[in-house]
């Protein structure tokens, strides 16, 4: 069990380090769709880990990754809440639907009470994703989107505080965050069936929720 956890944490951080050079963008009009692929694989180790275990080792990457790398205006917050979304979807727990449901719910309420809000308030539509997620079967496609939109909810909600911007840019960037989430997710599902062929046996692993109690 211990060299399963070793090699799961080993492949993990092979993923995180060969994440942080790779960031790719798309141009859709005047915008650009881009993936920090980093911000993808850096909460997964949640998916199979407690959170006692994972969330320390996350924190402390990321840590050293920013010794090199600039400090993000979302200090890593938005990383953090990824990772939680991770290790509790799809469980009965009071932590799931302060997750998937709380926490989306006041991060648009948040968002419509910033300067921009009142104009932009469909952006933050998104974040019904994650809430309506919390009631259908857990899969890893569907852990995927809560946990990418939950870091999306939160993120933006700083940006909306802390960068200005008008309602209309909001809103351009409507179209711009649905690739963005797709794709992110996207990415999210294959690390994780990597990371799951290696931690499990097959038969565990199925299109099921993938496993965090190794």
């Amino acid at each position: 069990m211990k060299d399963k956890r070793f090699l799961l944490v080993g492949c993990w951080l092979g993923f995180v380090l060969v994440a942080q050079f790779l960031k790719f963008s798309i141009p859709m009009g005047e915008q650009a769709a881009s993936l920090s692929c980093l911000a993808v694989a850096l909460p997964l180790l949640a998916a199979f880990l407690p959170a006692k275990k994972s969330l320390p080792i996350i924190g402390l990457v990321w840590m050293v990754l920013h010794l090199i790398h600039p400090v993000p205006l979302t200090m890593g917050i938005p990383t953090l809440l990824a990772a939680l979304s991770w290790q509790y979807s799809g469980k009965k727990t009071g932590a799931n639907w302060m997750m998937h449901l709380a926490l989306p719910i006041l991060a648009m309420a948040l968002f419509a009470l910033a300067p921009a809000g009142k104009v932009a308030w469909p952006y933050a539509l998104y974040w019904l994703i994650p809430m309506a997620l919390y009631f259908v079967k857990a899969s890893t496609w569907t852990r995927a989107l809560q946990s990418t939109f939950v870091a999306h909810a939160v993120g933006s909600v700083i940006w909306a505080y802390a960068v200005p911007m008008s309602g209309a840019q909001w809103l351009g960037l409507i179209p711009v965050v649905a690739v963005e989430r797709l794709l992110a997710a996207s990415l999210a599902v294959v690390l994780v069936q990597v990371l799951s062929a290696v931690s499990v046996r097959k038969e565990g692993i199925a299109n099921n929720v993938a496993p965090n109690t190794i």
